[in-house]
């Protein structure tokens, strides 16, 4: 009766990746990947940087930025250091 159950179960377990490799994946009428749905634009990463931008910034940059972020988050005005 285990010995049954186990082989079972194995076998459940290898057929699962079959069964999602042949579903269809979502298309457009054009025949491309559906890429719909929510997505986030929460990253300090620009699509595109501004003319004279650095290619990278420095850690202190960024972690100004998120604090500018963390701000606007929470509807407060950052102190300025006197």
């Amino acid at each position: 009766m285990i010995r049954t159950a186990l082989i079972l179960s194995v076998t459940v377990l290898l057929a699962q990746p079959g069964m999602a490799a042949s579903e269809a994946l979502p298309r457009t009428s054009w025949g491309d990947p559906d890429l719909s749905g929510l997505w986030s634009n929460e990253t300090l990463t620009p699509f595109e940087r501004r003319e004279g931008d650095p290619e990278f910034i420095s850690p202190e940059a960024a972690d100004a930025a998120r604090k500018r972020i963390e701000a606007l988050r929470h509807r407060t005005v950052p102190q300025e250091k006197k």
